[in-house]
């Protein structure tokens, strides 16, 4: 997942190891935002969210935008 992309799009991979996340999360030449999703309430996340190089980096939030929300 190298290229930029705009919208409602979320690109999801999944790791063996917190390492291999970082690295994978900051092999990137854009780092805007990332997102790191734990059920770990040791403060595991927030270690890690230290090692992401980007602007912004949310740990387990989301923002439901009603644009995105198809109305029936």
């Amino acid at each position: 997942m190298k290229d930029e992309t705009f919208g409602p799009i979320i690109g999801v991979q999944k790791v063996s190891s917190d390492p291999e996340a970082i690295s994978l999360m900051n092999d990137s030449e854009f780092g805007l935002t990332g997102s790191i999703w734990s059920t770990n309430k040791d403060g595991k996340a927030e270690e890690l969210a230290d090692q992401v190089e980007a602007g912004t980096v949310f740990i387990n939030r989301f923002i439901l935008n009603a644009s995105c929300v198809s109305h029936v």
